[in-house]
């Protein structure tokens, strides 16, 4: 069952379109956890398809041109079916929205008239069961074996990981600044201890001369 679907540039995660959440399945939890994977979608998916499972549910992901397109599914989903109803989704989105109108968006959910196209889709796909098509979308995406599979908690721990990494670089260009601080003080200290007796002499000098000849 298709059970929502988002759309969203890669490079930033901004979400473009989406459906409407119909089903009472859908919950904040996992509408939070959708939004999640389409911030983290930039670093982490590095094949046009991809499977990410969080208990009894699953989001297929189908990149192209810079735009993610997610669907919220049970795990116990025919991802062939998923994949083809997506890649669906995606034709169209991509022949009626071009690179620029993309790129250009600037808020969320800029393209949200396409929703009708993605309720229409999602329909056509969802009343497909047992139809006579069923064994061509199945052949659609023969090849499962190319499909990233991974988990949310496992996107998350590694979301953790990054962010460790990212602190621990920002406390280390914080250290090598201090350290370069206190060098450049360091070192003025010392010119001063170097140079002031002989400002001193030279004062001293210059006062016994205009002494001697004022």
């Amino acid at each position: 069952m298709l059970l929502t679907t988002f759309i969203s540039r890669v490079s930033d995660g901004l979400i473009l379109s989406s459906s409407s959440n119909t089903s009472s399945e859908v919950d904040s939890k996992l509408l939070n956890q959708a939004k999640y994977l389409l911030k983290a979608i930039g670093t982490e998916a590095d094949r046009e398809r991809s499977v990410v499972t969080a208990d009894s549910h699953q989001f297929c992901v189908f990149l192209q041109r810079d735009v993610a397109f997610l669907c919220l599914t049970q795990v116990t989903s025919e991802q062939n079916v998923v994949f083809a109803y997506l890649k669906e989704v995606s034709d169209c989105f991509l022949e009626e929205y071009s690179q620029n109108k993309i790129d250009n968006a600037s808020r969320a959910y800029e393209h949200i008239f396409f929703e009708s196209t993605i309720t229409r889709l999602q329909k056509k796909y969802s009343d497909m069961k047992g139809n006579e098509n069923m064994n061509e979308i199945m052949s659609t995406f023969d090849d499962i074996g190319n499909i990233l599979t991974t988990t949310l908690s496992s996107l998350y721990e590694r979301g953790s990981i990054l962010t460790d990494l990212a602190t621990d670089t920002n406390d280390l260009v914080n250290r090598a600044d201090a350290v370069k601080n206190k060098s450049i003080a360091l070192r003025r200290k010392m010119l001063i201890k170097k140079y002031t007796p002989l400002a001193v002499i030279a004062a001293i000098v210059l006062l016994i001369i205009w002494m001697k000849f004022r």
